[in-house]
C-alpha cells in the first residue's frame, strides 16, 4: 500500500456495532447506503473479532496510541469511557443534548469532534472519536426505526434505554423483531454520522490527506442465542463479529476484503506502525503482518474460538487443587452456520477433540494455566491443529 508521506488519520469506534446491521457484512434488513459507498472504496475485514468480552478490556486492546501520545487527540460523549481514557492526554468528554430534543446523537458527536479537532490538526494529525452507539441511549428518531417495518408487522418500541432481556421458552418472534427494529433505526444513524463524517472531511479537502478506520467494539446481540442485549449471552458472533473498514489515502481505488482474522491487539498495532511509517520510519504497514489464521475471545469462565471453517464455545472452571476443567458447550460450522445455532459437537468428535487441544494451548499462552501434564507440549503444534481442523468436513 502506497502511505502518504504528511497526513491526518480519524479512528472511530463504536459499542454494539456488529456485522448484524451493516449491509456490506450480509445484512439485508437495515439500510446502511453511506457505509455501502464507504466500503466500496475502503478495505473490509470479513473477520474482525473481538478478542475480550467488555468494553472497557477491548478499549485498551484496540487503543492506537500510548497514553502519553501528543499525536492523538480523543473525543468521546460516554463518562465510562472516560473513566479508561483519564490517564491519555488530550481527551475530551462531550455533553450531548438530552430531553425529548435527544436525536442523531452520534452525528453531532461526529460534528462536534472534527471542529475540535480541527483547532488542532496541525499539531494534533490524528483523531480518535468513542461511542457508546447501541450501548448508549437509543435515540434514534421514531421514523428510523419504522424503516424496516411492513404492513401489518409490530410497531418498534419506543423509548432510550437499551434493553436487556432473556428470551422465555415459545417467546413471541415478534417482540424479536421489534428489537430488531430498534436496533436498526440505531444503525441507520450511524450510517448518517458516517455521511456527515465524510461530507465534513471533503468540505474541508481533507479527504486525500485523510486515513479514515471505522471499527465495532462488541456486536449488540439481538436475539440469537435468546438474548436482547448482553444479559446471558456469551462468545457468539453477534456480540464478538464486528465491522472494520479502513479507507487509505492514494491506496487502490476500489479497496478490497481480507479473509484472514483481525483482533482489536493487531489493529492497534497496525495503526501504531501506520503512524510511525507517516512519520519517517522504514517499517512495513501490510495487512498480513497483522492478521492470523483464527481467532479467539476470553473471559473468566468462556473461551470462544473460531477458524474459517469451525468455531467453538468452551466453558473454562478453575479447581481449588489447580486443575483446569474444560467443558465443550458448542461445535459449529462455517461458514453456512455463521450465527452459530446448529450445535453439532455430538456429530464430530475428532473436531471437538481439536478444540479442546487449541482450548489448553490458549490457556498456557494466556498465562491462565502455568503447569500441568499435557498442557505444555502443545506450544509449537497450533498451525498444525489449525491445519488437520481445517481438513475436515462436516
Amino acid at each position: 500500500m502506497d502511505v502518504q508521506e504528511n497526513g491526518y488519520g480519524v479512528f472511530i469506534t463504536i459499542e454494539g456495532w456488529g456485522c448484524n446491521l451493516v449491509g456490506c457484512y450480509g445484512n439485508a434488513l437495515v439500510p446502511t447506503p453511506n457505509l455501502d459507498v464507504f466500503a466500496s472504496k475502503a478495505w473490509v475485514f470479513d473477520q474482525y473479532w473481538m478478542d475480550r468480552f467488555s468494553a472497557a478490556d477491548l478499549l485498551h486492546r484496540v487503543a492506537p496510541c500510548e497514553a502519553e501520545s501528543q499525536d492523538w487527540m480523543i473525543v468521546t460523549h460516554t463518562p465510562e469511557a472516560r473513566e479508561y481514557f483519564q490517564g491519555f492526554e488530550n481527551v475530551e468528554v462531550l455533553e450531548l443534548r438530552g430531553g425529548e430534543e435527544y436525536e442523531f446523537g452520534f452525528q453531532e458527536l461526529i460534528i462536534r469532534g472534527i471542529a475540535m479537532w480541527l483547532e488542532r490538526k496541525h499539531e494534533i494529525p490524528y483523531l480518535w472519536i468513542h461511542s457508546r452507539g447501541l450501548c448508549g441511549d437509543w435515540d434514534a428518531p421514531y421514523e428510523f426505526r419504522q424503516l424496516m417495518c411492513d404492513e401489518g408487522d409490530p410497531d418498534p418500541p419506543v423509548g432510550q434505554e437499551p434493553p436487556e432481556l432473556i428470551l422465555p421458552p415459545g417467546y413471541d418472534p415478534d417482540e424479536r423483531f421489534r428489537w430488531a427494529c430498534g436496533a436498526g433505526g440505531q444503525a441507520i444513524c450511524i450510517d448518517r454520522g458516517v455521511e456527515v463524517l465524510m461530507e465534513l472531511l471533503d468540505g474541508l479537502e481533507l479527504v486525500d490527506s485523510c486515513w479514515v478506520v471505522l471499527s465495532g467494539v462488541q456486536g449488540y446481540p439481538l436475539g440469537e442465542h435468546g438474548g436482547i442485549g448482553f444479559r446471558g449471552v456469551g462468545g457468539y458472533a453477534e456480540r464478538l463479529h464486528c465491522p472494520l473498514l479502513i479507507r487509505l489515502v492514494h491506496d487502490e481505488p476500489l479497496g478490497g476484503r481480507i479473509e484472514s482474522f483481525l483482533q482489536p491487539r493487531g489493529l492497534s498495532q497496525w495503526m501504531r506502525s501506520l503512524v510511525r511509517r507517516i512519520a519517517g520510519e522504514d517499517i512495513c504497514v501490510e495487512f498480513e503482518g497483522y492478521t492470523t489464521s483464527m481467532a479467539y475471545a476470553m473471559r473468566a469462565g468462556e473461551l470462544a474460538m473460531i477458524t474459517t471453517a469451525w468455531s467453538a464455545v468452551v466453558s473454562v472452571e478453575e479447581h481449588l487443587s489447580g486443575e483446569v476443567g474444560l467443558t465443550l458447550l458448542g461445535v459449529y460450522c462455517h461458514p453456512e452456520d455463521r450465527w452459530q445455532q446448529n450445535e453439532i459437537q455430538d456429530r464430530v468428535p475428532d473436531v471437538r477433540q481439536l478444540f479442546e487441544r487449541i482450548a489448553r494451548l490458549i490457556l498456557v499462552r494466556e498465562g491462565v494455566v502455568t503447569s500441568g501434564v499435557g498442557w505444555e507440549e502443545e506450544d509449537d503444534s497450533l498451525d498444525g491443529m489449525l491445519e488437520e481442523l481445517a481438513g475436515y468436513g462436516r
